[in-house]
């Protein structure tokens, strides 16, 4: 596989949505998450970010890079490693998706794959579309999305009738 080499602008980018999650969706102060070292020879052509809550009950760990599932090989993909909130049902899983998303696009990432999700996890995404494949083209994903958002908002529409 060959060495994944992050620009500095694109891990600048990452840390800036990060921190925007974290902060403005979350609540949370920015000096609880860090972005690893792009240097670090433990990574294994992915970046690994990790944002944790005081309390350690909002929970994120993503890695950009290569990931050696997606049925592509050496093509980059955003890997959420493990994903939990404090308070569930509250629209940050769909926010973070699209976030992730736009930055997909912006720096060329081809997939999104979620690893080992537990059951909320598979719940949350049944809901959006996801077949029982856990890593779908970041394309697919913003139409999974979308979807999902116009179905909740007709859903919200007919309830207020």
């Amino acid at each position: 596989m060959n060495k994944l080499i992050l620009q500095k602008d694109e891990l600048n980018e990452i840390y800036r949505l990060i921190k925007k999650f974290m902060m403005m969706r979350l609540r949370l102060p920015a000096r609880f998450f860090e972005v690893s070292d792009p240097r670090n020879k433990f990574s294994h052509d992915l970046i690994m970010v990790r944002a944790v809550g005081s309390s350690g009950e909002d929970d994120l760990y993503l890695r950009f890079g290569c990931y050696a599932y997606t049925p592509e090989k050496d093509v980059k993909t955003i890997v959420v490693a493990r994903i939990g909130f404090k308070r569930i049902k509250n629209g940050a899983g769909t926010a973070l998706l699209k976030e992730l998303c736009h930055l997909g696009e912006k720096y060329d990432y081809q997939y999104l794959a979620i690893e080992c999700p537990n059951s909320q996890c598979k719940t949350f995404m049944n809901k959006l579309g996801f077949s029982n494949e856990f890593i779908v083209p970041i394309q697919k994903l913003k139409l999974l999305i979308q979807d999902y958002e116009s179905k909740k908002l007709i859903s919200v529409n007919l309830d207020k009738i």
